[in-house]
């Protein structure tokens, strides 16, 4: 069912000061702004994003008649349609203490999420906010960790919303259902995904027996690999003797295990782009989970299977 009123920007000014305000049910953003003239309207966000983009003046005049919106930069006038801003949601509020938004760890887990959605993965269809301290990513495939501070209890994060904090510098807290981060100008609140999420502790924990430098080169061989692959469908490449090898083609590198071992090449570059420079690689066998790692970051990566 269409919402109409979710097609809108609602505005509300006085004193001096104003907010606008989206929502599509999942979360809202506001952002304040100053304004000299008092207003309480709905209106067409795209209509209005499309006048003010064309608007050649140096400034706009807004006039608000009832359910009419009037905008004049001078050079033209637009008149708008409006919607009752009684019928606008409203936005959503969370208890809890504040903490700086991990958007960093946010961002090198946020790969791992787990895109099958399916009853069995509804937990894990974003970013958890673990309460001693960890944001984690699983998708039973792979597991993506890194530190943050302490949140005093557990959130998980939907990832289109976890893809907006990733970008942001502020503060958030997190409630049974709800979290709200913000900063000078701007706040940003949305439902939590309200389950509980899988064992990720277990992978997390693994220990590898041997570990070993990633070469700075790594991803861009993979890359020639899959490139100049015969069969660009291919499950995964497979790394032996410091070779890439993959149908038809393979690329030297200087990354050796001691024994032969087959990877999906898109959750390994992922994993080490996350982990950034001066990574490691941890592993005990070609049948064991192997472990990426560099500061805080984790992630753990089943291999595939040898024929």
């Amino acid at each position: 069912m269409a919402y109409p009123i979710l097609d809108c920007i609602h505005i509300e000014a006085k004193d001096g000061k104003g907010t606008a305000t989206g929502s599509n049910l999942e979360f809202f953003a506001s952002h304040e702004f100053d304004c000299d003239v008092e207003l309480s309207l709905c209106v067409s966000g795209k209509r209005l994003q499309r006048v003010l983009a064309a608007s050649t003046g140096d400034s706009i005049t807004l006039q608000q008649d009832g359910l009419k919106l009037t905008l004049d930069d001078g050079a033209s006038k637009c008149t708008f349609d409006l919607l009752d801003p009684k019928d606008f949601p409203v936005m959503y509020d969370s208890d809890g203490d504040d903490f700086p938004i991990p958007s960093k760890a946010i961002k090198q887990v946020s790969p791992a999420v787990c895109t099958v959605d399916t009853p069995d993965n509804a937990a894990l269809l974003g970013v958890l906010l673990d309460h001693e301290g960890y944001a984690v990513a699983f998708d039973r495939r792979r597991v993506h960790t890194a530190k943050i501070a302490p949140t005093g209890k557990d959130a998980i994060i939907p990832t289109s919303l976890a893809n907006i904090l990733a970008g942001l510098d502020g503060m958030m807290r997190c409630g049974d259902k709800f979290m709200v981060a913000h900063g000078e100008k701007w706040k940003i609140s949305g439902k939590i995904i309200e389950r509980k999420y899988g064992n990720w502790r277990s992978l997390h924990g693994f220990k590898p027996e041997q570990e070993i430098p990633i070469p700075p080169d790594l991803c861009d061989n993979i890359r020639r690999a899959m490139d100049c692959s015969s069969n660009q469908m291919t499950p995964g490449v497979l790394f032996q003797w410091g070779k890439i090898e993959v149908p038809d083609y393979s690329v030297e590198c200087d990354l050796d295990t001691g024994f032969a071992f087959k990877i999906d090449p898109n959750y390994f570059q992922q994993a080490i782009k996350s982990a950034g420079e001066g990574a490691t690689l941890g592993f005990t066998n070609a049948l064991s989970m192997f472990v990426i790692k560099q500061g805080e970051f984790m992630a753990g990566l089943m291999p595939i299977r040898l024929n």
